[in-house]
């Protein structure tokens, strides 16, 4: 499946032609859509951020990850209007349901380097939460 597929089963399941869907007009209605399409983009396709952002209108890779987020949070909340929608463009789309996340080969994967700094990072703050803790108990007494 491609980008593209995915841009016009949503633009059809929305009732707007594939230009409004990727302009930048910030309708409630398109904005939902953009975010639901961008959303499946990331779980029905191996592109990239980057990629998924370009073919939705030249848009940057955050833009792109922030809103499949937040498609997804709508559609974890329970958001009628974005299920009711999400399963129009499912139909569409000849699928049988959303994929729970992205492809394996497309999961972020993080540098041991960086796992390492953010495990000192949090035992600094923990050194620092147990000499606050000391401190409020100190004072409590």
């Amino acid at each position: 499946m491609k980008v593209r597929d995915i841009i016009a089963a949503t633009a059809a399941a929305g009732g707007v032609t594939a230009e409004e869907l990727v302009s930048r007009i910030r309708r409630r209605d398109l904005v939902l859509l953009r975010q639901l399409g961008m959303l499946l983009s990331s779980r029905l396709t191996t592109s990239s951020w980057n990629m998924i952002g370009q073919v939705w209108a030249g848009r940057d890779r955050t833009t792109a990850a922030h809103a499949a987020a937040f498609g997804a949070a709508l559609l974890d909340g329970g958001d009628q209007t974005a299920r009711l929608q999400m399963a129009a463009i499912i139909d569409l789309l000849k699928i049988k349901s959303l994929p729970v996340a992205r492809p394996a080969a497309l999961q972020v994967r993080r540098r041991p380097a960086t796992i390492r700094a953010e495990i000192l990072s949090m035992q600094a703050r923990l050194r620092a939460l147990r000499v606050e803790l000391r401190a409020a108990e100190g004072e409590a007494r």
